[in-house]
């Protein structure tokens, strides 16, 4: 195995496929939107279950395990500076006495790094939308071979540049993943997914394990069988009677602090099948909480708000 699958965990291609995916629903949604609207679309999914998640590890986790009293944990002002992570502006990973031992010591959740980023391709896709380039297929590629250009040949010392928070590095690495989302939407109609294309895929994934270039076989095969997946296996897999159950933000951002959580009940002597086993399980019910009781009630303001915006027209 070659030192390209090392450096990038599953964590890296988790978040990847994060992207991957946003960038094809994001596009889809700015197509059925207005401005206006793909704003307070994005601002519906993101801020209110970042918001409670914050208070749950703040007022829940924070007390129940830092090693500190109460007196003192709520005293600390860096316990309630970690509340301007919902500026998603350098964002504060720790809580005083919090997991200090862990195995990952003192990170609460460093799940939410990646929603700085997200927001800020939010930004841009805004951008690129205004000016159009999601009407125009061929403008839609040339984004996302420009962008890949400029991160496989960015010299290393400037992956590390550091943009008002953001490393110039990461920033590419994760916009072009964005951006063969874009792709796969733009060309929907012209791409055909099929099983033998996604057995070829999942080959070349695995031929790349030993050869090298896991990454940027990611990049094409892995998106491929991301979609393939999504659209042939989705009939299949049913996790409720709804038509449109989400737990995906949930999951995302929830996982780290139930596993630290984990982590810090078992002494750091779990191992890693028990401790995902656990924690995966928490975490889906914890998913679940925050699509019905959070997400989807404010995801639901999207089509009340269009609605009033029919009715103000009808006017």
């Amino acid at each position: 195995m070659t030192r390209h699958i090392i450096e990038w965990t599953f964590g890296g291609i988790a978040v990847a496929t994060f992207f991957i995916i946003s960038g094809f629903l994001i596009s889809a949604s700015f197509e059925r939107s207005t401005i206006k609207q793909y704003v307070i679309n994005r601002t519906l999914r993101i801020f209110p279950g970042l918001l409670v998640v914050l208070a749950l590890t703040v007022f829940v986790i924070g007390p129940l395990f830092t090693r500190l009293s109460y007196s003192d944990y709520f005293s600390n002002v860096i316990t309630w500076s970690y509340f301007k992570n919902i500026l998603l502006v350098n964002v504060q990973y720790s809580l005083p006495g919090l997991f200090e031992n862990n195995l990952y010591p003192n990170a609460v959740n460093g799940s939410i790094w990646t929603l700085s980023y997200e927001v800020l391709c939010y930004i841009g896709l805004l951008i690129l939308g205004y000016y159009g380039i999601f009407k125009n297929k061929k403008a839609v590629l040339l984004v996302f071979l420009l962008i890949t250009a400029m991160s496989f040949f960015l010299p290393s010392t400037y992956s590390a540049t550091n943009l008002n928070g953001f490393l110039l590095g990461e920033l590419l690495n994760l916009i072009q993943f964005l951006a063969v989302g874009m792709v796969y939407y733009a060309y929907r109609d012209q791409i055909n997914l099929t099983y033998k294309l996604a057995l070829i895929s999942l080959f070349a994934l695995f031929a790349s394990l030993y050869l090298g270039f896991f990454k940027e076989t990611f990049l094409i095969a892995g998106s491929y069988l991301i979609f393939y997946a999504a659209f042939y296996l989705r009939p299949i897999i049913k996790f409720s009677k709804d038509k449109y159950v989400d737990l995906s933000y949930g999951v995302y951002i929830y996982a780290f602090p139930i596993q630290q959580t984990v982590q810090h009940l078992m002494h750091n002597q779990t191992s890693l099948a028990v401790n995902f086993s656990i924690s995966l399980l928490v975490t889906l019910l914890f998913a679940t909480f925050s699509w019905y009781v959070i997400e989807k009630p404010f995801l639901q303001l999207k089509h009340y708000k269009k609605k009033q915006e029919i009715l103000e027209k009808s006017w």
